[in-house]
């Protein structure tokens, strides 16, 4: 595990630690995955798919779409350190990414696409568990 991802609605909500904080064991579909991490989730914008604590894995190598839960992480300059946000990927849209929240319903963050340094997707509980 590589840290915690911010559910809230504020972009860059939350600073990245470097390194891996813990470990956790992986869901038997993800044995043989490569570079597979998990984060908790912090904040209560993404209630109620997920809640404060919860944890999610992420694979940085299945490309994101329109409507998946995202983690997209940002740089604020050359020593900032990188931010990462959860949310639906909404559109992208004028050198922007706009994310979806569902607390309050309908609520959106806006990135701007040059500081996205990453989008990765969050997997569903299907492929988790390989069904």
């Amino acid at each position: 595990m590589v840290g915690t991802a911010a559910g809230s609605l504020l972009s860059c909500a939350l600073q990245l630690q470097g390194g891996v904080i813990d470990y956790v064991r992986r869901p038997p579909a993800l044995s043989g995955a490569r570079d597979i991490y998990a984060r908790y989730i912090e904040g209560s914008s993404m209630e109620p798919r997920y809640f404060p604590g919860e944890l999610v894995y992420v694979n940085p190598h299945k490309p994101p779409r329109l409507g998946d839960t995202v983690i997209v992480q940002e740089h604020n300059g050359d020593s900032s350190p990188v931010s990462a946000s959860i949310g639906v990927l909404h559109k992208r849209v004028g050198g922007t990414v706009i994310l979806r929240k569902y607390n309050p319903p309908d609520s959106e963050i806006t990135i701007v696409q040059t500081r996205v340094s990453a989008i990765h997707r969050v997997l569903t509980p299907n492929e988790l568990f390989g069904v």
